[in-house]
Parts: structure tokens; C-alpha cells; sequence
């Protein structure tokens, strides 16, 4: 597995080349972004390395994303993180679960829902989101093993065919 900043990462993708005389004032900076989506609970190791001044800790910054912007960096760096959660909560409205932030095979209907809702900041309807996802995904067959309520249902993601391409309007407003 690849480690970025003292952090463990699965795949790191290319969001897309910023380039603008204007964007630094050093001079014409070109940035090839690239962008690694990971649960908050590895990033917080990270952080926690600093904290505790470990030998092998990176500098590690959590940037709050209100309404799909970061605010507060340096340079462009802000539009360059909130291009990366543009990208992401599009991912995440085509396809269940894309960067696996529900670690297990099979998932309910439910986790998946949560996570998604954890990435798009705000609630989710629960019908619509089963009416999109339920194409993309197996039922297994299998139920959960509950102590309360009905058993839930359990799926397994249908393979895909790697990544999907940024495309311009990934990064144009809407």
C-alpha cells in the first residue's frame, strides 16, 4: 500500500493541472493536483502523530469543507481541495460507495447510504438513493444478524471498470 504524508492511502488519482500566471505570486506555477480519498480515521492517525511529536510524523492539516468549499489555504489551494470534493460527491452520486469507505464486501443498504450522506453533507432520501444504487449492486442473498428489527438486506458492489475519467465539468460551477 502506498503511504502519503504518513498516511496510508489505496489509490491516488489525478484531479486535474492548475495553471495560471496569476495563481502565485512567485511567479507562473503550474500544480498537477492529485487526490486520494481515505476514512477520516487514518487521516486522524496522522494528525495524531503530530500531537504526540512522533519522529515519523508529517505535517498534516484537516481542512473543514463547508458547502463544498475549503476556505483558508494558501495560493489556490482552496479551489484546488474543493475541486477534489466536487469530484468526489460526483463519484459518489454515480456509483455505491466508489472510494470504499464502507471497508466490508457486503453492505447494507443502509451503511451505504450513511456513507454516502457523509460525503454529500447532507441527507439523503432513502427511497431515491435505493432506486439508483440497487442497479449497481448483488443482493447476496444473505441478511444481517440483528438483535433488533427486521434483518437487513445484504449487497456486494458489481465490478467496475476502473476509475472514472475527471471530465471538464467536473470542475465547472452548476
Amino acid at each position: 500500500a502506498l503511504t502519503v504524508a504518513g498516511i496510508e492511502v489505496g489509490e491516488v488519482h489525478q484531479l486535474r493541472v492548475f495553471d495560471s500566471p496569476t495563481r502565485d505570486a512567485r511567479g507562473w506555477v503550474l500544480s498537477a493536483a492529485h487526490f486520494a480519498a481515505v476514512p477520516h480515521a487514518q487521516v486522524q492517525v496522522a494528525i495524531d502523530g503530530i500531537a504526540s511529536a512522533s519522529a515519523e510524523a508529517y505535517p498534516v492539516l484537516a481542512v473543514p469543507v463547508e458547502g463544498g468549499v475549503a476556505a483558508g489555504l494558501k495560493w489556490d489551494h482552496s479551489e484546488i481541495v474543493t475541486q477534489a470534493v466536487k469530484h468526489l460527491r460526483r463519484e459518489y452520486e454515480l456509483r455505491p460507495d466508489r472510494y470504499r469507505f464502507v471497508a466490508k464486501l457486503e453492505v447494507t443498504m443502509l451503511e451505504l447510504r450513511t456513507a454516502h450522506e457523509a460525503v454529500a453533507g447532507h441527507r439523503i432520501l432513502k427511497d431515491s438513493f435505493r432506486r439508483l444504487m440497487q442497479p449497481k449492486l448483488f443482493d447476496t442473498g444473505n441478511v444481517t444478524q440483528g438483535l433488533l428489527g427486521k434483518p437487513a438486506r445484504l449487497f456486494m458492489r458489481k465490478d467496475e471498470e476502473g476509475p472514472r475519467a475527471v471530465h471538464h465539468s467536473d470542475w465547472n460551477s452548476k
